[in-house]
């Protein structure tokens, strides 16, 4: 039997000045919340190269809108209407 694919993605940039600005605690938070929430079938979290927002960082894709100087609490008020 295969695996199930997940329905949603968050891409979380990983760019010098998103790291700077908070990405890597972004993607922490965002990894502890789907754990705890039991959504990693759901939801796929995902580090990727800089978007070019480096001014607006921690950049975030999902659902492929951009969100700049996002932070945990934005994101999983997304996930939460899940």
């Amino acid at each position: 039997m295969g695996k199930k694919s997940v329905e949603e993605f968050v891409f979380v940039c990983s760019g010098k000045d998103c790291k700077k600005n908070g990405s890597k605690k972004l993607h922490k938070a965002l990894e502890v919340y789907i754990k705890e929430k039991k959504l990693k079938n759901k939801v796929g979290l995902v580090k990727m190269k800089c978007t070019g927002n480096c001014h607006e960082g921690p950049t975030v894709i999902h659902n492929n809108i951009m969100i700049a100087k996002a932070k945990a609490k934005h994101i999983v008020s997304k996930l939460d209407k899940k």
